[in-house]
């Protein structure tokens, strides 16, 4: 949702953007307007279906041609080349050369980082192959591009010691939340249908893969019931395509085993995806939001959590030091430590969530609105391009800013 958001809100400040993807499927049209002045165009590279996101350096070379002829028969001319992700910023490196205009990129996930999470927790071992590439990839992308955005300073840390490139060509810039669709709802309810009101809820919301330590999590309830026998894990989340939906459900069998194992059958719901309407009144609902990765790039759900009034407790991963305040909107604990992960849980159910509401939402509208880090980005790229994008009529065939994206953009309607 990162790239569909900034490209609307963008638009929305005046500028023309267009965002590539690849055509992921044969039933999804080739070209979509979501809102005025954004585009989001399709392009065939490889089949019209999914394909694991590992195997796309191997469908590059289309992709890139494909673009040009689109941009050949449209008579288009950019301005700059906004990439995202890494196998984007191949893409993305051979097109502001061709072009001959700057290129900005944004990682999301850095490879090396990855690989160092997957070598310390992931049972089913590393492609050193394939991340060698990758890292290859990546220091090339940080000294090619014009220049990179850091979603967070630890992250831009983590580009100045592994690519070796000036910190000076590092705007850190965060990722937002629409603080209008996740703010504090009434939720009686929802609470009454599916725990009760007195029942405390913990909520979980994200992809269901190794990663993202929903293990960890189960083990934690068990301590957590242990000391209030009613209380909830509420588990949401789901993938958005065949390929990733098989992977969630395979998982959801594991994790559900292991909450049986437990004898947590009757404290864990698994609620599936949702949309954000949704999942926003779900956050309002629960005492506490937990993010228990093994490894996160950002993470987007501590911030949409706070957005609406509900505590988080996160891993020490990622940009979460960053997002969370310590003690006052969450804490922080150590990755896969099911035991300190319960002791803050505890805290934040003991303390009532009362306690966390006002300083959660504050930090939200201050720090990461998406209108205020939209402009953040315009100012940028407008910097970094010598143009007042800002001025372009409403009536021009220009789009300055050339967006990549190698995740399918739904028509701004996506699920967790």
């Amino acid at each position: 949702m990162y790239v569909a958001n900034i490209a609307a809100l963008l638009a929305k400040l005046g500028h023309g953007v267009d965002v590539y993807t690849r055509w992921d499927s044969a039933s999804k049209r080739e070209v979509v307007q979501p809102a005025p002045h954004f585009r989001v165009i399709r392009v065939k590279a490889g089949p019209k279906k999914y394909i694991p996101r590992d195997t796309f350096l191997s469908v590059v070379d289309e992709f890139v041609d494909n673009v040009k002829q689109r941009i050949a028969q449209e008579h288009i001319g950019y301005d700059i080349v906004f990439s995202h992700y890494w196998f984007s910023g191949v893409a993305g490196l051979r097109l502001a050369r061709y072009y001959g205009i700057p290129q900005t990129h944004i990682y999301h996930s850095i490879g090396q980082i990855r690989r160092s999470a997957l070598e310390q927790f992931s049972p089913g071992g590393v492609d050193k192959e394939f991340f060698a590439i990758r890292a290859s990839w990546e220091q090339r992308i940080a000294r090619q591009s014009r220049s990179l955005i850091a979603t967070s300073p630890m992250e831009r840390d983590n580009i100045v010691r592994l690519f070796g490139v000036e910190r000076d060509k590092i705007a850190v810039i965060p990722i937002g939340v629409d603080t209008e669709v996740f703010r504090p709802y009434r939720t009686t309810q929802l609470r009454h249908r599916l725990a009760g009101h007195k029942r405390p809820i913990v909520l979980y919301v994200g992809r269901l893969e190794w990663a993202k330590g929903v293990s960890t999590l189960i083990k934690a309830m068990k301590k957590i019931v242990t000391m209030r026998p009613g209380a909830q894990l509420w588990v949401i989340g789901g993938g958005d395509t065949r390929g990733t939906q098989q992977l969630d459900l395979a998982e959801r069998r594991r994790l559900t085993k292991e909450a049986v194992e437990l004898g947590l059958e009757g404290n864990v719901q698994f609620l599936g995806a949702k949309r954000q309407s949704e999942v926003a009144r779900y956050y309002a609902a629960a005492d506490v939001c937990v993010m228990p990765s093994y490894y996160e790039s950002f993470g987007i759900v501590p911030i949409e959590a706070m957005a609406c009034g509900t505590p988080v407790v996160a891993s020490r991963t990622g940009a979460a030091p960053f997002t969370i305040k310590e003690g006052v909107t969450g804490y922080l604990v150590t990755p896969r430590d099911a035991d300190e992960l319960a002791t803050k849980l505890a805290t934040v159910i003991e303390c009532g969530k009362d306690a966390y509401r006002l300083a959660t939402r504050r930090r939200a509208l201050e720090k990461f609105s998406w209108l205020r880090i939209a402009g953040y980005i315009a100012d940028h790229l407008s910097g970094i391009c010598g143009v007042d994008t800002g001025q372009i009529s409403k009536a021009s065939t220009k789009k300055p800013i050339l967006g990549v994206s190698e995740r399918s953009i739904q028509e701004m309607a996506s699920a967790h």
